[in-house]
């Protein structure tokens, strides 16, 4: 018997307790550890327009870097003051109004359509959303009542505006709305809304907003949260007795209803926020209470809504948060807004619009790092709002929302309302993150928002 062979093997052994042979090991975590600032910074926050009451802002940032805000104006609704509307007319009480801004959000400009100073010559009063499509045309959805969403569309980053039709939900008796475009097909939105004691609809327009077919996508009747579409899915999310997860697979033709996230504590807002990274991780989010603390919670999905992860609870705060909204950008990166009361909602109160980022949000908890920080230490209201919706008699000047959004360069913006006192009504604020982590690391393409 030849020797050699046992000579090899001994050296092969020992060229591997060595370390010159790598053994098979576990695959390191592509989650990056980043390091991030101790805290979160802001700019002075701006008000829009301090001629014209506004409430509920949408807010979404163009490729150029243009930002877009839309508002129901005047203080019929929002205020709560229907003996204000003699005043607050030639402001565009029960219209919604635009503004542009070309320079970062330090100066506005109040979009004047022709031929009339707003969207359209019809009555809007509430519920303005905005999207983006992949080929910059840009829509503005605004109620009309509780009658039906009017959508207008701009070719131009919001310079002009054409009323693409009054009837944008394709059926009437509607309220809160949100849309989305198509990722993959310019010209391709979905808006789903309340079909008022009836079903939750999502419509669809395949023509830049000229036509829309509506179909049931819920047979619950209330507000959903906003709507999001990806390559695999098209979802939003709503408050039954649960948190209740809508969804298509096939372009908005069928939907299916799945309860998600059972484990959650008292739900309390409008409702839940739905958002995609660029990856398509599905994120869902809300607010709920436990004993004196809101909790922001949310749980993702790397397959399109097949699965979800346990929730996650990225911040526990002690008093009362509020209208939570957020934004998804690059893999595992979030940013989020809403307002807040150490207080709670005594009679002294104070709100004051606070936000958020996120990095590794779809990851364990030991990569997922979060820093959050009150905006401006100047309140968004010096008392506690009505939650009540439109049977509020006084304290909705905030409205139901505010919202949060992703500049191209990664930045996270916001738009919320400031109210003075009752007699001055809410004007639109606007700021955006100066200290912190980019949520971008290249720009969206296509870019949809």
């Amino acid at each position: 018997m030849s020797v050699r062979p046992l000579v090899l093997a001994a050296l092969l052994v020992a060229a591997a307790l060595a370390g010159c042979i790598q053994q098979p090991s576990t695959p390191a975590s592509t989650t990056p550890t980043l390091p991030l600032p101790s805290a979160i910074n802001f700019t002075k926050a701006v008000i829009v327009d301090a001629g014209r009451i506004a409430s509920e802002p949408s807010i979404k940032v163009a490729k150029d870097g243009t930002i877009l805000i839309a508002a129901p104006t005047g203080s019929v609704k929002y205020a709560t003051r229907p003996q204000d509307l003699a005043v607050e007319g030639p402001n565009g009480a029960g219209q919604s109004a635009i503004w542009t801004s070309k320079d970062g959000g330090k100066s506005w400009t109040f979009a004047q359509m022709s031929p009339l100073p707003y969207h359209d010559a019809l009555p809007g009063a509430g519920d303005a959303d905005l999207a983006i499509d992949s080929k910059g045309t840009i829509y503005m959805a605004d109620q009309l009542g509780l009658a039906l969403e009017v959508v207008s569309t701009s070719h131009d980053n919001g310079a002009t505006w054409q009323e693409a039709t009054p009837l944008g939900s394709g059926v009437p008796d509607v309220d809160r709305m949100w849309m989305w475009p198509d990722p993959a097909t310019a010209g391709t939105v979905y808006m789903n809304y309340d079909h008022n004691t009836q079903s939750i609809n999502v419509a669809k327009t395949t023509d830049e907003g000229k036509t829309w077919t509506a179909v049931s996508a819920s047979p619950d009747s209330t507000s959903p949260g906003p709507i999001v579409a990806t390559n695999q899915t098209v979802a939003f999310t709503y408050f039954g007795s649960g948190i209740n997860y809508v969804h298509s697979e096939d372009k908005g033709t069928t939907w299916k209803v799945d309860e998600i996230a059972k484990d959650h504590k008292e739900l309390f807002d409008h409702f839940p926020i739905t958002v995609a990274d660029a990856a398509g991780t599905l994120y869902v989010l809300w607010q709920e209470h436990d004993g004196d603390v809101t909790n922001t919670a949310y749980v993702y999905s790397h397959d399109a809504g097949k699965t979800w992860s346990p929730k996650v609870v990225a911040f526990s705060q002690k008093g009362r948060g509020l209208f939570l909204w957020a934004a998804a950008g690059s893999p595992g990166k979030l940013g989020l807004s809403w307002y807040e009361s150490p207080e709670g909602t005594k009679p002294d109160s104070k709100f004051y619009e606070h936000a958020a980022v996120i990095l590794g949000a779809d990851g364990p908890n030991e990569t997922r790092q979060a820093l959050d920080a009150r905006v401006s230490d100047e309140p968004a209201l010096p008392y506690p709002p009505c939650e009540n919706g439109t049977t509020c008699t006084s304290g909705r000047e905030l409205g139901d929302f505010q919202q949060c959004a992703i500049a191209p360069d990664g930045t996270l913006v916001m738009s919320y309302v400031v109210v003075k006192d009752a007699m001055s009504g809410g004007h639109v604020a606007f700021a955006k993150l100066s200290e912190g982590p980019k949520l971008l690391d290249a720009p969206l393409d296509p870019w949809v928002v």
